[in-house]
């Protein structure tokens, strides 16, 4: 035999198209500040570990959030993405929604009385807060801080806050004016006679109505006194 040799090859090209598996990413998530943390803007969500599995080998797994971060009102996407040894990617994404339903808070002042002479009231405008901002505080009920009130009256001043999700909450307060003061007066003996020798006295009942009580009369006689002429009896002629 002479040792000659022939020899013949070709190529297995193993290409690795296969994309990761990402597993137990949660169903979306809706999170209402009212049954969660009603006194916070943002909630914080949280869900169960997702891993990620490769017919060769896992290089990494990120995500745009993490279990446990706090999301804002709105809705947001959470991403995962897992790329293997081999450059294959597989996402998958579920939503975090926030909703704020937590009413604002809204303090009135109080009662506001005033006497039968005083005819302007003022107040401060009601203090108003909120878990995430408040977007406004309107009057929507009675005149404005400074007006005149009539005697005898009640006036109901309410206001309305409202904020940013649109959620309201509503106060209100009166401002009440006491009556104009008037009186009745009577007197059981409206003539009296300089010298005369029986009763010379009389009581002069003031029964007053509105206002605020105690209360202060005066009196001045709206005649001078008259001398006659006396007789032997002294009495005036």
């Amino acid at each position: 035999m002479n040792g000659n040799i022939q020899t013949a090859s070709f190529t297995v090209t193993v290409i690795d198209d296969t994309k990761p598996i990402i597993s137990g990413v949660p169903a979306n998530i809706t999170l209402k500040s009212s049954t969660s943390v009603a006194t916070t803007c943002t909630q914080i969500a949280t869900w169960a570990a997702v891993t990620a599995s490769d017919n060769c080998a896992i290089q990494s797994l990120t995500s745009t959030y993490a279990s446990g971060a706090s999301f804002p009102v709105g809705i947001t996407t959470v991403t995962y993405k897992a790329t293997d040894v081999n450059g294959n990617i597989q996402t998958a994404s579920f939503t975090v929604t926030v909703i704020d339903d937590t009413k604002p808070k809204i303090v009135c002042p109080a009662n506001i009385v005033l006497t039968s002479c005083q005819p302007t009231a003022t107040w401060a405008l009601p203090t108003a807060t909120d878990n995430c901002f408040v977007a406004s505080v309107t009057q929507t009920a009675g005149p404005a801080s400074g007006s005149t009130f009539a005697n005898g009256t009640t006036t109901t001043i309410s206001y309305k806050v409202i904020d940013g999700s649109g959620n309201f909450e509503t106060c209100s307060f009166t401002v009440t004016r006491a009556a104009a003061i008037s009186a009745t007066i009577t007197n059981n003996n409206p003539v009296l006679y300089f010298g005369y020798t029986l009763d010379q006295t009389a009581t002069i009942t003031v029964n007053p109505s509105g206002g605020v009580a105690p209360y202060k009369v005066s009196y001045t006689m709206n005649r001078p006194i008259n001398c006659n002429l006396i007789n032997s009896s002294g009495d005036e002629v």
